[in-house]
């Protein structure tokens, strides 16, 4: 393959300025050739194919001169001028010249040129001569340029990198070729051959390599191949680096077989007398250029089978060629050899007897046992401690000193030991370590004293989480296999207990005899004694917790004897087991709950709210009561007034229950008695609850207070709002009315129409009065008495209330009164309501005004709101 210079296609600008003026010229796609330090510009092209020549310019005046044409054609593109040209590439274009021209505004003229230059065709080169060859091989080199449209400029030979010399002495003297030049009219081409003189291979001819160069039209090419050349091993390249050949036995050396200079590496053989072998390092090879050196090295310990060996080390390269170089080693001397006769191994209290001898030395020696006893040695009745003892049995000569060790293995056991009682807390991870001694090594096995379970074959047993189940004698046993003659052996068993306890909490394990978890008795009924137990080690300690609603008692002892059923033994019933391991208290507990059945129980009575001031009328008042019974007891509530002949009086509408029940242990009653609407005619009243079960009921409980309700005054009978009396002049008039009022009520009777003056009046300071009556009393009527009167009634709490009174002539009055009267009353509702806020004046007489006494006449008092 022909390797060509060829030129890249690029655009260069000349810019010509001019102190005046600086305008642009350029001939589009023109490059920059320089050789050596000349430069020119040149636009490429290709035989056959279009040529486009471009002169471009910021000047409108912009030419194009070519083949003595110049054309004129300007295109304008945004401020830039151009003028091109098309044609066919000849041949006859080569080296022509384009010129661009253009005069600026100063009249001063610029100009840009370029040469044509044609491409030339692919320049075929070929070397021949050169490639593989071996040593000594005879070539020819020639070099072959065909196909050129041209006639080279010359074209040469030569040797490059490092010549060779006897290479370089031939290739690099162009006087010594021959060249020939041949030109083809039907192609128009050339082709020329330059060839070197004949030339014999070296073996430092390998890795040159041969260049073909020249030039055609202009353009550069080269081709270049490589010389690669198969030689060696040579004669006075091969060496055995074999010294020394007598040496001590157990001495490190190496030897080394040189190769040379070769291509390609190498091969190394090695033979002990005939026999091959392959030393353990491989051969070293190393690129020197382009050949390679090659060395192999045998590194050995001398050995006394070396004497008298021959050591031949073959290289072999290409085609086969082989250089043998070799060596004998001479006489190798070593220590002495020692071996030892007789048993190692005995049982106790035997004889050891041992026999030491030399049986190969160079020079020879004698043997002994340490201590100077000779070859010889005899322990009688020997110890198990004497086990592993070492015996040393050495010989020396001029070389060096040999020595055999041999340890006395003495057979004995098993011997066995194991702490005799053990004790640990359950749960715990334990290890239970025997001493086991015997030779040889005992076969350990532990098992549980009444059962062949293997549970480990250690000498330690691991016990993980122990339980109270594990606890128990262990036996730890030893199998030992001496050693007889021959293969036989002897089998020796012998074993040792331990006795481990397990301590344990009494954990889940509690329990109650009999076993209960709910009892109920009858009140007064004797509760069966009932005894508590546990699994424990070391043995629990027991006491008994009772638990009732929010209250604990604690007895003592594992016999809960709570004799004849109250409602003080109700409750759940806790059994505790405890005791202690390492300091550390363990507990476990059960329970029972235990119901009595009773009758109730009162616990509270209380009216809500309570301070002793009034409660106010029509705001709510409740009654809270507790009781306790077993099973649960209906509540009947009642009322309690000194007003009353029935102490417990029934409940009217007006009263209403909310209940809740709490039958956690016995039955916790809770109900609330609410009055929504309290009247002041309540006032007085206490009240008094009592609770029944079908065991029977409670005492009757009454609140320690009476209530109070104010109120504003009122007329006792709303149907007696308006009332007429009559009667006779001269009669006795007894006229009465009567109020509801809390507190205390003032009363005052007033003759209409003037009620800035009362006639008679009463006054009360009681908050524990509810009904009050206010009389008055006229002893002789007079005719002025008779008409309309008002009676008020006023605690200051609120409306007065009032009563209004009409007195009139009887029909059946004669001309004389008698002394007294009855009067008769007489609805009057159509009589008109008054109303008068005036406040009534106190007299000192109790009411009755001086002069006032006329007639009798009974007025009965009628009552309204004010």
């Amino acid at each position: 393959m022909a390797y060509m210079r060829s030129f890249c296609l690029a655009a260069f600008v000349v810019l010509i300025g001019q102190t005046t003026a600086e305008s642009t010229l350029e001939v589009v796609e023109a490059v920059e050739i320089t050789y050596g330090v000349a430069a020119s510009r040149q636009v490429n092209a290709k035989e056959g194919e279009n040529l486009t020549l471009t002169c471009k310019s910021d000047l409108e005046s912009v030419t194009l001169e070519y083949s003595t044409v110049t054309y004129n054609n300007t295109e304008s593109n945004n401020g830039t001028f151009t003028v091109s040209l098309t044609k066919i590439a000849t041949k006859s274009d080569d080296g022509q010249i384009v010129k661009c021209k253009a005069t600026n505004a100063t009249g001063y003229n610029l100009e840009a040129t370029a040469t044509i230059r044609l491409a030339a065709d692919v320049i075929n080169v070929t070397l021949d001569g050169i490639g593989t060859v071996e040593e000594n091989d005879k070539v020819t080199i020639r070099c072959t340029v065909r196909g050129t449209r041209y006639k080279p400029t010359f074209v040469r030979l030569f040797n490059f990198p490092a010549p060779n010399p006897s290479l370089s002495s031939i290739i690099n003297n162009a006087s010594l070729h021959t060249t020939t030049e041949e030109y083809d009219n039907v192609t128009e081409t050339y082709t020329t051959i330059v060839e070197a003189p004949p030339i014999t291979i070296e073996g430092g001819m390998n890795g040159n390599s041969i260049f073909c160069f020249g030039v055609v039209n202009s353009t550069n090419f080269y081709q270049g191949q490589r010389f690669t050349v198969f030689y060696g091993p040579s004669e006075d390249g091969v060496s055995l680096y074999a010294q020394p050949t007598t040496e001590t036995e157990g001495r490190k050396w190496t030897w080394v077989c040189y190769g040379g200079f070769s291509n390609p590496p190498l091969n190394f053989t090695w033979y002990n007398g005939t026999t091959e072998f392959t030393p353990d390092t491989p051969p070293i090879i190393e690129l020197n250029g382009n050949s390679y050196y090659s060395r192999q090295q045998w590194k050995f310990t001398f050995h006394r089978d070396f004497s008298g060996n021959n050591i031949s080390c073959v290289v072999s390269g290409t085609n086969n060629r082989t250089v043998t170089r070799s060596n004998k080693f001479g006489d190798i001397k070593y220590d002495p050899d020692l071996v030892i006769r007789g048993k190692s191994m005995v049982d106790e209290g035997d004889t050891l007897n041992l026999t030491c001898q030399v049986t190969a030395a160079n020079p020879m020696a004698n043997a002994s046992w340490s201590g100077g006893v000779g070859e010889l040695l005899v322990i009688s009745n020997i110890k198990s401690n004497q086990n592993g003892m070492q015996y040393t049995c050495s010989a020396t000569n001029s070389v060096g000193r040999s020595y055999l060790e041999v340890r006395i293995n003495v057979q004995y056991g098993p011997n066995l030991y194991v702490t005799p009682t053990l004790s640990y807390e359950e749960g715990a991870n334990i290890t239970i370590t025997g001493s086991v001694s015997a030779n040889p090594a005992a076969n350990v096995t532990w098992r549980k004293e009444g059962n062949g379970t293997v549970l480990s074959t250690d000498r330690v047993l691991v016990l993980k989480e122990i339980s109270r189940e594990q606890a128990g004698v262990y036996v730890l046993e030893a199998t030992s296999m001496r050693q007889r003659e021959g293969s036989a052996a002897e089998e020796v068993t012998r074993n040792v207990t331990t006795k481990l306890e397990v301590k344990y909490g009494p954990g889940s394990s509690s329990r109650l005899s009999p076993n209960v978890t709910l009892l109920e008795v009858d009140a007064g009924d004797p509760v069966p004694p009932i005894s508590c137990s546990a699994d424990c080690v070391p043995a629990c300690d027991f006491s008994w917790k009772q638990t009732y609603r929010n209250t604990e008692r604690t007895r003592s002892g594992h016999l809960l004897n709570l004799g004849n059923a109250t409602s003080a033994v109700v409750g759940i019933h806790t059994c505790k087991a405890s005791n202690y391991i390492s300091g550390k208290q363990y507990s476990g507990s059960v329970t029972f709950e235990l119901r009595v059945k009773y009758a109730p129980e009162s616990q509270s009575l209380s009216i809500n709210g309570h301070t002793g001031n009034p409660f106010s009328e029509g705001n709510p008042i409740t009654v809270t009561t507790k009781f306790r019974a077993y099973p649960v007891a209906e509540v009947t509530w009642g009322i309690k007034n000194n007003r009353f002949t029935n102490q417990f009086m029934p409940l009217d509408s007006r009263y209403n229950t909310n209940r809740s029940v709490d039958c956690s242990y016995d039955c916790d009653i809770t109900e609330v008695l609410s009055l929504q609407s309290p009247l002041c005619t309540d006032t007085g009243n206490m009240f008094s609850v009592y609770a029944g079960n079908e065991v029977g009921n409670s005492t009757i409980e009454t609140t320690r207070n009476t209530i109070t309700v104010s109120c504003t005054p009122r007329l006792a009978n709303s149907s007696l709002t308006n009332q007429t009396y009559s009667t006779c002049e001269g009669a006795q008039l007894n006229m009465s009315a009567s109020f509801i009022s809390v507190p205390g009520i003032t009363m005052t009777w007033f003759r209409l129409p003037d009620t800035s003056r009362y006639v008679h009046y009463n006054q009360y300071n009681d908050y524990r009065t509810v009904y009050y009556t206010t009389n008055y009393h006229i002893q002789d009527v007079y005719r002025y008495m008779f008409g309309s009167y008002i009676v008020e009634g006023n605690n200051y709490r609120g409306p007065k209330a009032i009563a209004y009174i009409e007195v009139i002539r009887d029909s059946n009055c004669s001309g004389s009164a008698p002394n007294t009267i009855d009067t008769t009353t007489i609805d009057s509702t159509s009589l008109p309501v008054r109303r008068n806020s005036a406040s009534p004046q106190k007299s000192d007489q109790g009411g009755v005004i001086a002069g006032a006494v006329i007639g009798s006449l009974l007025v009965v008092a009628l009552v309204v709101e004010i």
